[in-house]
């Protein structure tokens, strides 16, 4: 069933999330999804080494912790009786990332978590122009970088952006999901 609803637009980013309401208008072009939630996953690597799930980060909650107040928020927002779907920057972090931290943690990914849209692709799919990196598409959309790159919630602005102007002119999709064999889990 097609929205004639405006999306709106919810952030998460690190260990806790930042609840703002971005409404935009479209044009011609009626969205399946009543939210988008912009996830980033931030990892803090030196050079020439692997990037991994972290265990603890100082001063913070571990991360089962952060998944249950993740859940609680959804819940809290009426998210999970809603279509919604996340988006990121890539596959990443959905299909590397936090499958390997669930693993490390002994907690499942939130079935909710396994499938989403990579903003890439969509674009790609609406531009004709795969999006290589958040900072091209931006220049490509003609659109300002907002605060400091590879900063989660910076990111997350600046990927809601890119998302508000395709939605005008392209309907978005799920193009992402974990995968056992060759079937989805949803």
């Amino acid at each position: 069933m097609h929205r004639n609803m405006t999306t709106s637009y919810r952030y998460w980013s690190n260990a806790h999330p930042f609840v703002s309401r971005r409404r935009i208008q479209k044009e011609n072009i009626c969205q399946k999804f009543d939210y988008f939630l912009i996830v980033d996953f931030e990892a803090t690597c030196e050079k020439s080494t692997t990037i991994n799930p972290q265990e603890v980060l100082a001063g913070q909650p571990h991360f089962e912790k952060c998944m249950d107040l993740f859940h609680e928020w959804m819940v809290k927002e009426c998210l999970l009786s809603t279509k919604f779907a996340f988006i990121t920057c890539g596959d990443w972090d959905f299909k590397v990332m936090l499958p390997a931290q669930c693993r490390l943690s002994g907690i499942p990914v939130p079935h909710y978590m396994k499938q989403w849209i990579n903003i890439k692709k969509t674009f790609g799919e609406a531009t004709g122009i795969y999006g290589h990196g958040l900072m091209k598409m931006l220049r490509m959309l003609n659109l300002k970088h907002i605060g400091r790159h590879h900063s989660g919630i910076d990111d997350c602005r600046n990927i809601a952006n890119i998302v508000k102007e395709l939605a005008r002119v392209h309907q978005f999709t799920i193009n992402g999901g974990l995968t056992q064999g060759n079937r989805t889990h949803i």
